[in-house]
């Protein structure tokens, strides 16, 4: 907020984060200007013009105590809140990444061995956790030693167990991210005892546990692809002809017999009613003599 000297180069002096760092001769000579200035204001305008001067100068000084202050505060703030948020992401209910922090004996550290690396998640999430504390360690370092010294034995847990480089995470990411190998790497200067690490890149550790346990990522589908058939069955597969016969042969001993149904009634004819036939018709008499009109 308060770094109006980004970006801002001059010979000699380290400006940076609102600090301005100057060589002792640098700061001898702004120190005799700034006598010779009161001594010549002192001679013009006697003792009104020495209060002034005073003042203005003790308000320059106390507004830039106010203004670092405000930054040394804010700087701490975060990389507090940084911290925490670290915490509480390893401490979160499954998470695997409370393995990488603290003491641990040879039982546990097997068993988080095969947490971490039991998930290609897992290594993923534990990289990254890595690469956070390292940035954390090196902004809290420098933080340190520029504005607030009292921060630094905050950052002794951390960096310690950096420095144990469990499964060799930490090193990966060193040499995976920044370049690093076991005989040159200027991030190691960050850590008190860096020997593991060391070792750690010169083995390749994390390399020979991530190959130890890929192996076991592609075996659940395999198991599920492949279907083995029961015990009991065994012969089946030598001779399917008669395991087929077996298995109809059982499942028409075991399937109940169905009724026969019932025979449907005959149907009768239609009776036909009685019809008496009707007599032929007999002829009327035939008249001989037709009458004629």
């Amino acid at each position: 907020m308060w770094n109006i000297f980004d970006g801002l180069s001059v010979p000699g002096l380290a400006i940076g984060d609102g600090m301005i760092t100057m060589p002792l001769w640098a700061m001898a000579a702004l120190l005799a200007i700034l006598v010779l200035f009161v001594v010549m204001t002192f001679v013009r305008g006697g003792l009104i013009g020495l209060t002034v001067l005073i003042t203005l100068i003790a308000l320059a000084v106390g507004t830039n105590w106010v203004l670092t202050e405000l930054q040394r505060m804010q700087g701490r703030q975060a990389l507090e809140a940084r911290l925490e948020e670290l915490r509480n992401y390893a401490l979160a209910p499954g998470s695997p990444l409370s393995c990488l922090d603290g003491n641990a004996n040879d039982a546990i550290e097997a068993g988080c061995e095969q947490v971490l690396f039991s998930r290609p998640e897992n290594v993923a999430a534990a990289t990254a956790y890595a690469a956070s504390r390292l940035s954390l360690l090196s902004d809290g370092l420098k933080f340190a030693a520029r504005q607030d010294p009292d921060f630094e034995p905050r950052l002794d847990q951390l960096r310690s167990s950096l420095e144990r480089d469990r499964f060799g995470i930490a090193s990966h990411v060193l040499t995976a991210n920044n370049g690093c190998s076991a005989d040159q790497c200027d991030r190691l200067t960050l850590l008190r005892d860096p020997t593991r690490m060391r070792n750690n890149m010169r083995d390749n550790a994390f390399g020979s546990l991530l190959a130890r346990h890929a192996l076991a990522w592609v075996a659940p589908a395999q198991n599920a692809a492949t279907v083995a058939a029961p015990s009991g069955m065994s012969g089946m597969a030598d001779a399917p002809a008669a395991g087929e016969a077996a298995l109809t042969t059982q499942a028409a001993a075991t399937e109940p017999p169905q009724a026969e149904p019932a025979p449907m009634p005959q149907r009768r004819p239609p009776r036909r009613a009685n019809v008496r036939p009707r007599p032929p018709a007999q002829p009327g008499p035939v008249a001989l003599n037709p009458a004629r009109p």
